[in-house]
């Protein structure tokens, strides 16, 4: 699970690949797996399993 949909990833078996397949940069999100928040220091290394419901919230400035 990819924010809340269904999602089959190609290649994918970190959060650094997930992040790198969507186009998304390291430092401008917050990575949620099975409602733990993941540290951006462990994105390459953190290993995403079948079944992870994995939650990706992105930075937006405005005002």
């Amino acid at each position: 699970m990819l924010n809340g949909k269904q999602t089959v990833l190609e290649k994918t078996e970190t959060i650094g690949d997930l992040l790198r397949e969507k186009g998304l940069e390291h430092n401008k999100v917050v990575v949620e797996v099975n409602r733990n928040i993941i540290k951006q220091h462990q994105f390459e290394q953190f290993t995403i399993k079948n079944g992870d419901k994995v939650e990706v919230l992105r930075f937006v400035g405005g005002g």
